[in-house]
């Protein structure tokens, strides 16, 4: 998958994640059954909402981190490929591989000339 398809699920993991919990604590620690008639119910399952809640907060930050790392390798790949098209030439004075529009080495600070 691409990064984007891991950053959109590990966003979608997290928000998921807050709601669960914040419902999940609410229904546990709401007791008046006057004002949130529709959480009353859900009572008994307080806890596997934060549960569920908290495991997908989790796996979302994992999908984040994966989104982070394949965006890094996706960037470093593209700079080798456009490292590859280049044509070099080498320096007169050190014999350094450098681009083939260069005026100085980048390495003995030489012009080439």
């Amino acid at each position: 998958m691409r990064s984007a398809d891991w950053r959109t699920i590990g966003s979608l993991g997290i928000i998921l994640g807050v709601l669960l919990v914040i419902g999940g604590l609410f229904a546990y620690f709401h007791t008046e059954q006057r004002l949130f008639f529709i959480v009353a119910p859900y009572r008994e399952m307080a806890a596997h909402l934060v549960i569920i809640g908290v495991v997908l907060f989790v796996l979302g930050y994992v999908s984040n981190q994966r989104a982070e790392e394949e965006g890094k390798k996706e960037r470093e790949d593209k700079t080798k490929e456009e490292f590859q098209k280049k044509e070099f030439k080498f320096c007169i004075h050190c014999g350094e591989k450098i681009p083939k529009e260069s005026e100085f080495c980048p390495k003995c600070g030489k012009k080439q000339s």
